[in-house]
């Protein structure tokens, strides 16, 4: 999974009311920030989660957009990304933002 997902595209939603904000998810004592795989799976959780209302989706599509973005998911002390999660499943991939930003670092050429 890990491989799959550092290549493609990432898709976040933003508040275009309030720059560098980004979604995030608290559960069983940890915060996870939210990215989905494909544009119509983010714009699905937003039709089904009235708190997103405003808000827009955004893709990651560089190496130096992600990289950015895990940064700031790191200083909102998110320790996980939650890959492609919806309102009322109970499960979705994860992958830890270190590991994450380790990956997305060898394949940039950092």
């Amino acid at each position: 999974m890990k491989e799959a997902l550092i290549h493609g595209p990432w898709y976040i939603l933003e508040d275009p009311n309030a720059p560098g904000e980004h979604l995030t998810l608290e559960a069983l004592g940890q915060k996870f920030a939210l990215i989905w795989t494909s544009a119509e799976d983010a714009q699905t959780f937003m039709q089904r989660t009235p708190a997103t209302e405003g808000m827009t989706v955004g893709v990651l599509d560089t190496w130096t957009l992600k990289e950015a973005f895990l940064t700031a998911v790191q200083l909102l002390k998110v320790t996980h990304l939650l890959v492609g999660y919806q309102p009322g499943t109970h499960e979705a991939p994860a992958l830890s933002v270190a590991a994450a930003l380790e990956l997305v670092r060898q394949e940039h050429g950092n």
